[in-house]
């Protein structure tokens, strides 16, 4: 349980019971995998110790460290043929456990050991449910790259979109249904997708072009009808003004009347004359018949109807019709309640006029997010550049690669002008490497989304240079691996008589030698790849990152996957075979000279040649001493590249001439001194990185012992240790990522046979003058709570004692958890930048917010590392 490897040796070595459990059925290989103690498991996996006995709950130390996310224990156990599908009581199986806990590298190891992907727990939830219940984007393009079943149902019908909707996850439901999920299957209670949340549909669904000009033409329709209605409503009002000025003018006319009404009145008293009221009623009504009848209960009562029908239309009318019969008091009631139905009217009209505008940034969002999704970068996730952001872990690439695709010369040739001159990008001893924009056989839906619509490279070998088996062989060892860092074969052309071709994804970022030795580089082959002439040299954890990664595709070559591939030993493990992307992730390349064997362990061989392999300088003396190539020489030719990681010197002869530059042997030197001062090594990094290669105990180019040769396992563990301290090992990026701040406009609908009219126009002008920094304000809402809610979990011990308001919490975590100030500093503008967009308090926005997106990001990219580093300090 403590992780105490040395004691757990003695004790194995005093004939310890290795599967003794505790009452609960727990092993010691059981505890060790809970506490992810992988110098443990690997003694007690090497005492022969029961790999799938499980404790009295059905969890298996495999289970144990998927959910726990020990990435190491769980490579180790699957090494050594764990049982990959072997359920809890409850169904739940290791995969299970892995999406739910979000742990990505250990759903990548499970799915490459041919976990079932669609194995249901007891309530029937597959891993996909899993995954979308958590809200995990990383796993669910994992599970789908997988041919995961996107549409299967746990025991109350609910499906993985369902799940992505109760749960608002956008990222997700767009996975979802970029694999065709069904929007309206129906639960046992009748929801459905697009009924749970038909905001995350609608704003998600592809809307192919027609129905995009459709929904614009129809909300612009729905607008210009309001607006006629408005102006319409002015005519009518301006109308009303003019009754009014009338009214008021015959009413002055009625005064003058009344006045003269008493004095005949008086006269027909006096004379008892009948004619005398006659008279009364004439006087009364002179002047063009101003004064009518007595107050009429008809026109109350049609005023009262009128007022129960609230509509109005109707009101008004009726108050023009009954205004001079009714009583005052019904009247005033009627007027008070136009005056009602008239601004609630107006309401309605401006809530419209808004929802079209909100509608037409919709469909443009959707044409918007149509272009991204097929230009999408390995996941993940951010498009900060690596120099920028080298703590980024690599993208959620595939579980699977694609099937290689066997290709026509002839297409290879249209694709790349011939093998012309100007697609050229590299050359060498083996052939040259050609560029091409698409290949019609590569169907883009075939392909992981993260390799659509990108270039790829076209490696043409010389004629008569490269045995035909030689390039069958390495088209066999790619079709059998799946590895995130392992460079995925995409096509290949060996027909009979014609130079033997291979296609792979086009790497950007070069090689890591470009990279370790920028004044090197071939400048043309730099800017063919669409670099700069001259390359920044990396920095220390960008080294580190990189080796780590392809540390670990060599690791996986060389372990045998149950059912699957056999052991490979790659034989030419060098920085030129180590291809970066974009962002700097690592992908092994040219296993040209890799071979597999069926055996238990990474293979041991020598060609029928009794060829020499390995390029100079990285090679093992001992094959050149005639001896076989293995994992071992795997791992001379990988410590040499950490040393010229971590020196920035040639290869050759290298730890010979360290030690004549210093007069000492190479265990004495001070690795600060070796370290290469351009990349900042830490003290103790360069120490761990030497020792790797090789200390008085043990190292990789240990060259007295074989005993104590280093292994490749040991040398990953120790590689992820220092990228954990460094924060580099993030799983992906989330809300916090700079390249979520896009606000700008998109393009306007350009369907088919659809041209925006004068309102649309003038619609999208208001829209976008009205807040141009609208879509910055969202994103800082989203910032500014996905950061809280995750300092809350790395403080939770203080929770009890932390203030309510942000400001006070935020002072509290500094003045009593020791958060450093300027991350204090930044969580207080973030603060401030959220305030503004909750409250619409536009003039504190203009006062007190970012000027622009550039410096939302970068403040957002900062509290983001800031936090990362800290999530890293607090898990262990």
């Amino acid at each position: 349980m403590k992780g105490d490897g040395d004691c757990a040796q003695l004790l194995l070595a005093a004939r310890a019971a290795v599967d003794q459990a505790d009452s609960d059925g727990a092993t010691p290989l059981y505890a060790a995998c809970y506490k992810g103690h992988g110098d443990c498991v690997q003694l007690l996996l090497a005492a022969h110790a029961a790999v799938d006995q499980a404790s009295s709950y059905g969890v298996t130390p495999l289970y144990a460290a998927c959910d726990k996310g020990h990435g190491d224990s769980v490579r180790l156990l699957l090494a050594t043929h764990a049982a990959v599908d072997q359920a809890d009581r409850k169904g739940v199986t290791p995969l299970h456990a892995a999406c739910r806990k979000s742990h990505g590298d250990c759903v990548r190891l499970l799915l490459a050991a041919h976990a079932t992907v669609d194995q249901a727990d007891s309530n029937g939830t597959t891993p996909l449910i899993a995954a979308c219940d958590n809200c995990d984007g990383g796993c669910v393009r994992l599970l789908l790259d997988a041919h995961a079943v996107v549409d299967q149902a746990d025991r109350e019908g609910g499906t993985p979109l369902y799940a992505a909707c109760v749960k608002g996850n956008g990222d997700c439901a767009r996975l979802l249904l970029a694999a065709h999920a069904a929007v309206d299957k129906a639960s046992s209670y009748g929801n459905t997708p697009r009924r749970r949340a038909p905001a995350t549909i609608a704003a998600v669904a592809p809307v192919s072009s027609a129905e995009r000009a459709a929904a614009e033409r129809a909300a612009e329709l729905a607008a210009a009808a309001l607006l006629a209605e408005e102006e319409a409503e002015g005519a009518h009002k301006q109308r009303a003004q003019k009754t009014n000025a009338s009214q008021k003018a015959k009413a002055k006319k009625k005064g003058a009347s009344e006045a003269r009404a008493p004095a005949a009145s008086a006269s027909a008293v006096a004379s008892g004359s009948a004619e005398a009221d006659n008279e009364v009623l004439a006087a009364a009504g002179d002047d063009e018949g101003v004064v009518g009848p007595a107050p009429s209960a008809a026109a109350d009562e049609a005023l009262r109807v009128a007022m129960v029908a609230a509509q109005y239309e109707v009101l008004v009318g009726a108050i023009m019709e009954h205004h001079a019969l009714a009583s005052e008091g019904v009247l005033a009631e009627a007027r008070a309640m136009r005056e009602r139905l008239h601004k609630k009217r107006k309401q309605e009209s401006q809530k419209l006029r808004r929802k079209h505008a909100t509608e037409m940034d919709m469909q443009s969002s959707l044409s918007k997010l149509s272009l991204l999704e097929v230009t999408q970068s390995p996941p993940a996730a951010g498009s900060a550049s690596a120099e920028a952001a080298p703590a980024s872990e690599a993208p959620e690439a595939p579980s699977a690669p694609p099937a290689a695709v066997a290709l026509t010369l002839a297409e290879l040739a249209a694709a790349t002008d011939g093998f012309g001159e100007q697609r050229l990008i590299g050359s060498g001893g083996y052939g040259n490497v050609y560029t091409a924009d698409a290949l019609s056989s590569l169907r883009p839906a075939a392909l992981p989304l993260w390799l659509r619509h990108k270039p790829v490279a076209v490696k043409r070998a010389k004629s008569g240079v490269h045995d035909l088996a030689d390039l069958q062989r390495e088209v066999s060892v790619l079709q059998q691996c799946s590895h995130p860092h392992v460079l995925p074969l995409l096509g290949y052309c060996l027909e009979h008589g014609a130079p033997p071709c291979l296609v792979f994804p086009l790497m950007r970022g070069g090689s890591l030698a470009d990279r370790l030795w920028p004044k090197e580089a071939d400048s043309e082959h730099l800017r063919r790849l669409g670099l700069g002439a001259s390359l920044s040299p990396l920095m220390w954890h960008q080294r580190l990152r990189i080796l780590r990664q392809a540390t670990d595709a060599l690791l996986y070559l060389h372990t045998r996957v149950p059912g699957g591939k056999g052991a490979v030993v790659h034989r030419d493990f060098k920085p030129e075979n180590i291809l970066l992307d974009d962002e700097l992730n690592a992908y092994l390349a040219d296993t040209g000279f890799a071979k597999m064997d069926a055996g238990t362990e990474a293979s041991k061989m020598k060609s029928a040649s009794n060829a020499l392999y390995l390029t100079r300088g990285y090679l093992d003396p001992s094959v050149v001493e005639g001896g076989a190539y293995s994992a071992m020489t795997d791992g001379w030719a990988l410590g040499i590249t950490l040393l010229v990681a971590l020196t920035g010197r040639s290869p050759l002869s290298i730890i010979t001439r360290c030690e004549e530059d210093f007069d000492k042997d190479f265990e004495d030197i001070d690795a600060v001194q070796l370290a290469d001062a351009t990349a900042g090594w830490p003290p103790h990094v360069a120490t761990k990185f030497k020792d790797l290669v090789r200390s008085a105990a043990s190292g990789l180019c240990h060259g007295t012992s074989v005993r104590k040769r280093l292994k490749v396992s040991a040398a990953l563990a120790t590689l992820s240790s220092l990228a954990d301290e460094d924060g580099s090992r993030g799983t992906g990026r989330g809300a916090l990522d700079g390249s979520v701040l896009s606000s700008s406009e998109p393009p306007a609908s350009t369907a088919a046979g659809y041209v925006p009219t004068p309102l649309s126009k003038q619609v999208r002008e208001m829209r976008k003058g009205s807040d141009a920094h609208k879509g910055i304000k969202d994103n800082m809402l989203l910032a500014f709570s996905s950061v809280m809610s995750r300092l809350d979990a790395i403080y939770a011990a203080r929770a009890a004692k932390a203030p309510e308001g942000f400001e006070e919490r935020i002072n509290y975590w500094h003045r009593e958890c020791s958060m450093r100030a300027d991350l204090k500093d930044r969580l207080h503008s973030l603060r401030i930048w959220a305030n503004a967009a909750r409250h619409l308090d536009d003039d504190r926005w203009r006062r007190d917010g970012p000027r622009g997106e550039a410096e939302a990001s970068q403040l957002v990219s900062a509290v983001k590392t800031a936090i990362e580093a800290l999530e890293g300090t607090s898990s262990r």
